[in-house]
């Protein structure tokens, strides 16, 4: 019994260190529209209300580049449908996906 909880006792510390050598996803800020996963670079504001009241996933429409965002905490957004943004956000190194931080409309 003792064996087994120092086993488990030092694996807990490995995590433990592991997670403290992490550092968090540094934000950066992008530019861009605000659609969903289902009209993607299809910006209709209308059609956007619609898609959101339906349940679609928020994204951002990268002004630079076209690339096509998935927002995780898609509720800070949702009520930008179509509007031209800039995002502050972490963006996930696993699925791309960005965490959005702060968020104001901006002109075209």
């Amino acid at each position: 019994m003792r064996g087994i909880c120092v086993v488990t006792l030092a694996c807990v510390a490995t995590s433990v260190a592991a997670m403290a050598g992490q550092k968090p996803a540094a934000a950066s800020t992008y530019k861009g529209f605000i659609s969903d996963k289902k009209c993607g670079k299809n910006i209709d504001p209308a059609c956007n209300k619609t898609c959101f009241e339906e349940g679609e996933t928020p994204v951002l429409v990268v002004d630079s580049s076209g690339e096509v965002l998935d927002i995780a905490n898609g509720v800070k957004v949702t009520s930008l449908p179509g509007a031209h943004v800039e995002i502050k956000a972490t963006r996930s190194a696993k699925d791309q996906t960005l965490t959005v931080l702060d968020v104001k409309k901006i002109a075209i």
